[in-house]
């Protein structure tokens, strides 16, 4: 399928609600990834710069630590073959 990739989960609407929003993020990209087994290969990804971080406090994060996190995020779908590296 793949194409809920173009639907993210609606931002919270207060700093409170960012633990959940941030667990039904990962849930919808996990999902995602199982329903599009096909790398994506209009773009390659480069990540740089960045220390790998699986862990996100939502109510102490910096920009900094959401970069860290995302860069880890897209750094795993290249291993895994989702992305194209």
């Amino acid at each position: 399928m793949g194409h809920s990739r173009f639907r993210w989960p609606d931002p919270p609407s207060n700093i409170e609600q960012m633990p959940d929003w941030a667990r039904e993020l990962v849930r919808f990209l996990e999902q995602d990834a199982q329903e599009d087994s096909q790398p994506i290969n209009a773009q390659t990804y480069v990540v740089s710069n960045y220390t790998p971080t699986r862990t996100l406090d939502a109510s102490t994060a910096t920009v900094s630590d959401v970069a860290d996190v995302l860069c880890t995020l897209i750094a795993d779908f290249i291993e895994a073959g989702t992305l194209k590296g």
